[in-house]
């Protein structure tokens, strides 16, 4: 998910820095393109053409990668995975594992606040749980130990 952020603030970065500069390239281009015959000005207009291009890439993936972001959030707050969100699509499910937006961060990031952005997993940094057992939504386990009880 770190690497998710990272992009999104890199491609934000980039659309907001050179945003005046595109809107004066797009000026310019339709100022040469109405306005012009010179050949040396035709070929710089092919040029800023390309950077008008990459600059709405750039926007396309802006708003993809923030979708894309706005659906793992949900997912990590409700602690589930994506296979799990999908295979439930539209019934209600809760995760066992789900035990609430904070501890469900903390699963991911660790509890040290100040080391979120940052990927490294020191003590006080280290996510809970120890890689196999993670802690269970108490209700959920119930169910699933009382559902294994009938079965038997």
């Amino acid at each position: 998910m770190l690497l998710l952020i990272y992009v999104l603030v890199t491609t934000y970065f980039i659309a907001g820095s050179l945003c005046y500069d595109w809107l004066q390239s797009v000026y310019w281009a339709l100022d040469v393109y109405y306005y012009s015959n010179r050949k040396a000005e035709q070929e710089t207009l092919i040029l800023n053409l390309m950077i008008q291009i990459a600059y709405m890439l750039n926007g396309t993936i802006c708003v993809l990668m923030t979708m894309f972001l706005k659906f793992h959030i949900n997912l990590a707050l409700t602690n589930k995975t994506t296979i799990e969100n999908l295979d439930k699509k539209g019934k209600d499910y809760v995760s066992m594992f789900d035990v609430g937006p904070t501890l469900n961060w903390q699963q991911i990031f660790g509890r040290n606040r100040w080391l979120w952005p940052f990927p490294v997993y020191m003590g006080s940094g280290k996510p809970l749980g120890d890689g196999i057992y993670w802690p269970m939504n108490k209700q959920e386990e119930e169910k699933m130990l009382s559902s294994s009880r009938r079965q038997n």
